[in-house]
């Protein structure tokens, strides 16, 4: 019985930050600390008439910085049962009548005084000035009528609501300052959260045991759920890619599984539930998935080939069908792209047939110009001064300085005039290809 007395006073300490440990607790206080390390959820306190209860469940994501302003619920760390939330006192300015709406908010912890107060400080402020993060057994006789004694410290096991807004100390626009304090009742606001975990769990001590079993059953919980889920994106994301081989088509999104724990009661039961709960949520989201995946694969896959057929048939020269193997040779559903290179292979072929008809025709035409060539014809780069068969001799129309202005030219490099010249250090060559 000394026991767990003892186990109590020391959880109450540690939470409320207490500076000193009789010698015979220490290593009692040691594990009550190792404990409260392993607590991983926030709890929330709810106005309940003129009382304050604990909410039926635990929570891990921080609570908004507009909790402090709250008026029904407040949610507080599971650690220290200080706010989880930002409660760092702020200035209201009495010129604008800014303080006005913070008076009138209707929350027994909100206060706004002409001075800071201590109860005003958060746990972090506390603890960076050497402070007792928590409230002591005196403060809290002070604040409380009704208390009880458990071992050599105190748990609150009661204290009506009105009383904690009886101790409000608002400041009337009268004030002499220009600027108020809005302060949150930290002191306050710890001794409830401690009367209505006492209520609950009976002592603190049953509350830090279900906090840190809560809170290693989460963990487990959320690494399972995770790994669902990264398995339920993975599925997705392949099911995607099918779909955008034929159209970019959208899939449903889901969101991970949310995992409520409860606050009390059997904590392995309902982590087993929970758990439960996790995979009938991912299998449904499965089969939601596949079935969603079937529908739209269906449609996405009819369109494509539709697209597919039409663009085949539009297909009138050669830039055309290589286009149409680029779009599908990756994805040749409709089995075209082979006829599409058939096409281009046989177009190449009809063209390059035309060109060598056309240059052997071109050819002929100019062997037989060439033999009719005489003094005085004009050529590509000058007109004929001399004919020794098959050699020309031509006067150079614009000859280079420091070169002669006649050269003599054989039959097969002489060309019509329309191909114009080219003279490179008297190395005549046509500017065109007469042969195509």
């Amino acid at each position: 019985m000394r026991k767990s007395i003892l186990a109590s006073a020391i959880a109450l300490s540690v939470l409320a930050g207490c500076s000193s440990t009789p010698p015979e607790s220490e290593q009692a206080s040691a594990e009550i600390q190792a404990k409260l390390g392993l607590i991983k959820l926030n709890g929330t306190l709810i106005r309940q008439q003129d009382s304050f209860v604990i909410a039926p469940t635990l929570s891990d994501k921080k609570a908004s910085s507009s909790d402090m302003l709250a008026t029904a619920s407040w949610q507080f760390s599971g650690k220290t049962l200080f706010p989880a939330f930002k409660s760092v006192r702020f200035k209201c300015y009495l010129s604008n009548d800014e303080c006005t709406k913070y008076e009138e908010i209707d929350s027994p912890f909100l206060k706004v005084n002409g001075t800071d107060s201590d109860y005003g400080d958060t746990y972090e402020e506390r603890v960076a000035n050497g402070k007792k993060p928590g409230m002591s057994a005196k403060e809290a006789a002070i604040k409380s009528a009704a208390v009880a004694l458990v071992g050599p410290a105190m748990v609150l096991v009661g204290t009506p609501i009105a009383l904690i807004g009886g101790t409000a100390n608002l400041i009337s626009h009268g004030s002499v300052w220009a600027s108020n304090w809005v302060e949150f009742d930290h002191d306050s606001f710890y001794e409830q959260t401690t009367v209505a975990i006492v209520a609950k769990y009976g002592s603190l001590e049953n509350y830090v045991d279900y906090m840190v079993s809560a809170s290693a059953e989460y963990s487990k919980l959320a690494l399972y759920n995770e790994r669902l889920y990264i398995d339920w994106k993975q599925l997705k994301a392949e099911k995607s890619a099918t779909l955008n081989k034929y159209q970019s088509i959208q899939l449903s999104s889901i969101e991970a599984y949310k995992i409520e724990m409860p606050a009390y009661g059997n904590i392995q039961a309902a982590s087993a539930d929970i758990h439960s709960q996790i995979e009938v949520y991912y299998a449904n989201s499965k089969v939601n998935l596949l079935s969603e995946f079937d529908k739209k694969f269906v449609k996405a896959k009819a369109l494509y080939l539709k697209n597919q057929k039409v663009m085949f048939d539009n297909i009138e020269t050669i830039g055309d069908a290589n286009k149409f193997i680029e779009t599908y040779q990756h994805n040749d559903e409709a089995k075209l792209v082979g006829k599409a290179r058939n096409l281009v292979d046989k177009a190449e072929k009809r063209i390059h047939k035309e060109k060598m008809v056309k240059r052997k025709a071109a050819l002929a035409e100019l062997e037989s110009w060439r033999k009719g060539l005489s003094v005085g014809d004009q050529t590509f780069c000058g007109r004929v001064i001399d004919v020794k068969y098959p050699m020309f001799e031509i006067a150079i129309s614009n000859p280079l300085q420091g070169f002669s202005d006649t050269i003599w030219l054989e039959k097969d490099k002489v060309f019509k005039p329309w191909v114009g010249c080219n003279n490179r250090n008297n190395q005549l060559t046509p500017l065109t290809n007469p042969l195509g």
